[in-house]
């Protein structure tokens, strides 16, 4: 069977496959990718080709075919199943990144996939003219343009993408001047039928303009065709233009040289940026056309410490314009402090070092806002330089340590001439799990957990930058493994390693907020899907194509607002079912996890209810992508610490 290509708005959201941590090390929790070679991972078995179940076909049982050089006999999946699928054409430039949402597996394991043809637009970019005159002229053509008229840059184009988690992208270069024989200074290439955001970075300047802020308009092309785009006229560019100067105190006997000066809209779009010369001045360029606009002024390199000041101006740039220079102030600066924090672990009355531990301290100093941050050494000490004022701090101990993160208030008002504090930590939780087979009971050797999570208790209500979390482990010969983790929720994701024939396993939500406990993550048989890979146009096949399967939770479904899903950084790492390469004649093979299909023949639909996966497909809306739900249970007393 043929996929069809759906198109339909989503939520958009980056698609990072690696996690980025605030303050741990460990694994990326990124998507494996080897395919249905997955990592045998350090400490597995050897794995060699003497070993194979099978070279091909003929040597399985019927209705199951070899997966790959791993040389397993998997059944084929089931027809039925439903997955999403991206698929990125590297092997011909030509062609874009592709996406399928809630495509179902035919008969035999089958899945044959068509590739539309990207359209080319091409164009110019333009300083609009004062008299309206367009870049086209009445009969459609190309209008001859003054060649101080255009403007290069680069010109990115993104989409919401039809998998939860991912976006599309194009971008071209946009040249400050046409070719001899070109009536054009772009070509680009995009999706037919898709919306996007064409976001162009001016790279522009002159005498009286240093830089051009960026400039979005949305489009959406069903064929391949001409595209100019018309900036604001300069005029215009020169009128949003401003000119002042920060400084430390209202006296203005002391200006702030090397602050770094940013612009926000009320549209959300953001002007140009600036560093203030030896005398605090600085120049910056807002979009033309909007009201209300809030100047950001924070510390730059070299540059003194102050407070990081907000300026907000309700009438827009008008309201600054009555002052020839206008003037920042952004004292008074409280005493800066330099701190030392000793962050231990408490434990019958002995103080025991916590090294690595990454320790940032945000809040309010002055009239504005402060932080610093720091690693503990070895030693379980860290200095770090700080206005007096109020701060929310937070510990983080690394991936692997058995302390718990927290977070507790630093009052350096208050508290003048304390410069020692002790930071405290409890432990984290200890989680014994096992990964076995769902069918056997059996124990998995090899695989890797990766727990991950934005969601620890300690930091409820924080900046969600400062929570990302991820820890690993390999199960030993009985499909055990031990982690230490903060309580909180966490999304889990196995990959068992090739020889297993088994699929990678993924769980969006397992709460483990509640202490020590056991987990037990039953992994279904793996199931063979095969296809290949052609251009819809004529059917030519696509070669060395990347393939990657996604459970089922479409961008344009109502997971907004579930945590996991949630334009997380792992968001699209916990969606991931398996990935494969084309071979040169266009085909794919991949192990896929074995899903439990309803009564009615289709596969279960993402949404939301319990936390832990539904057991009873038909009775809630959450399904655990149709996988068994992870089993948690408190820790016996015997295992307890």
């Amino acid at each position: 069977m043929r996929a069809m290509n759906y198109r339909v708005p989503v939520l958009a959201a980056a698609l990072v496959c690696a996690l980025a941590l605030a303050a741990c090390s460990g694994g990326d929790g990124g998507p494996n990718m080897a395919g249905d070679q997955q990592t045998q991972g350090p400490g597995a078995p050897a794995y060699t080709a003497s070993e194979a179940q099978c070279s091909s076909d003929s040597d399985c049982p019927e209705g199951n075919g070899c997966a790959g050089s791993a040389g397993v006999c998997v059944a084929f999946a089931e027809e039925g199943q439903v997955f999403s699928v991206m698929v990125n054409p590297v092997g011909d430039k030509d062609l874009l990144p592709y996406q399928y949402a809630g495509v179902a597996v035919g008969a035999g394991g089958r899945l044959d996939l068509a590739i539309d043809e990207p359209v080319q637009i091409k164009g110019v970019v333009v300083f609009g003219q004062e008299n309206d005159v367009t870049a086209v002229d009445s009969a459609g053509s190309p209008r001859a343009l003054p060649k101080s008229d255009l403007v290069g840059g680069y010109l990115v184009a993104t989409a919401q993408g039809l998998i939860s988690g991912t976006q599309l992208r194009s971008e071209t270069s946009v040249k400050a001047q046409q070719k001899s024989g070109e009536d054009w200074t772009f070509s680009l290439s995009l999706l037919p039928e898709v919306s996007y955001e064409l976001t162009f970075i001016p790279d522009y300047s002159d005498d009286n303009l240093p830089s051009l802020p960026l400039f979005s308009v949305s489009a959406q092309f069903s064929k391949s065709g001409r595209f100019d785009i018309m900036l604001p006229p300069k005029k215009e560019y020169l009128a949003a233009r401003l000119t002042g100067v920060v400084l430390l105190e209202e006296a203005g006997n002391t200006p702030v040289a090397g602050a770094r000066v940013s612009v926000t809209l009320d549209n959300g779009s953001f002007g140009t940026s600036s560093i203030t010369d030896e005398k605090g001045v600085f120049t910056i360029v807002m979009s033309p056309g909007h009201g209300p606009v809030a100047l950001h002024i924070q510390p730059g390199a070299g540059s003194p410490v102050f407070p990081a000041r907000d300026f907000y101006y309700e009438d827009g740039i008008s309201e600054l314009a009555a002052q020839a220079t206008p003037r920042f102030v952004v004292g008074p600066v409280p005493p800066l402090r330099d701190i030392i924090l000793q962050v231990v672990n408490v434990k019958d009355g002995n103080l025991f070092p916590v090294p690595q531990a990454r320790v940032e301290a945000r809040g309010m100093a002055g009239a504005g806002e402060a932080s610093g941050q720091g690693t503990t050494g070895d030693d379980g000490l860290v200095q770090i330089s700080l206005l007096e004022g109020l701060y929310a701090l937070t510990v983080m101990p690394p991936s692997g340590s058995r302390y718990a993160s927290k977070q507790m208030a630093l009052d350096l008002e208050t508290k003048v001439g304390e410069d020692v504090f002790v930071v405290p930590l409890g432990e984290r939780s200890k989680i014994m799990g096992i990964v076995s087979r769902e069918d056997s009971g059996e124990g998995v050797f090899g695989a890797v957990v990766t727990l991950q999570t934005n969601q620890v208790s300690a930091f409820e209500g924080a900046e969600q930058g400062v929570q990302d979390f991820s820890v690993d482990a390999l199960t030993g010969p009985d499909g055990g493994f031990v982690v230490f983790v903060d309580p909180g929720l966490y999304a889990v994701t196995v990959v068992p390693p090739a020889r297993s024939g088994l699929a990678r396993f993924s769980q969006p939500s397992v709460d483990l907020s509640g202490g020590d406990a056991t987990m037990k993550v039953s992994i279904p048989p793996g199931a063979l899907v095969r296809g290949g890979i052609t251009r819809a146009t004529d059917g030519s096949v696509i070669r060395d194509a990347r393939v990657q399967f996604y459970f089922n939770a479409p961008a344009d479904k109502d997971v907004v607002g579930y945590w996991a899903l949630d334009q997380t950084s792992f968001a699209a790492a916990i969606q991931l079912a398996g990935s494969s390469s084309a071979d040169t004649n266009g085909d794919y093979s991949l192990v896929l996890p074995a899903l439990t299909l309803l009564e009615n023949g289709g596969t279960p639909s993402f949404g939301v209810g319990s936390q832990n996966g539904g057991a009873d497909a038909e009775k809630t809306s959450w399904t655990s992508y149709g996988l068994p739900a992870v089993d948690v249970q408190p820790a016996p007393a015997a295992d307890k610490r």
